[in-house]
């Protein structure tokens, strides 16, 4: 989180600007995703999670949510691409 408080605090703040997401990729076989707002799709080979500006898209093959909470999804399978998509 320090991360996103240096560039806010470099860039200055503005509504809608960031997301106040975290990613974490693991060895391109787990994702956790903190911050999120939600699953928006789910399927074997994509996984889109909504966050509160946009979605990111977790690309890959044999794509699992492992478990979803109000705080993380956490995500498993062979993942080769992550892209946030801007609404």
């Amino acid at each position: 989180m320090a991360y996103l408080q240096d560039i806010r605090r470099k860039i200055g703040e503005k509504e809608g600007l960031f997301s106040f997401s975290e990613l974490h990729l693991l060895n391109g076989e787990r994702c956790v995703i903190a911050g999120h707002k939600g699953l928006f799709s789910v399927a074997e080979d994509l996984v889109v999670v909504r966050q509160r500006v946009g979605r990111v898209a977790v690309r890959g093959e044999g794509l699992r949510v492992l478990s979803a909470d109000p705080c993380e999804i956490e995500l498993s399978g062979r993942i080769f691409a992550v892209e946030y998509l801007a609404e």
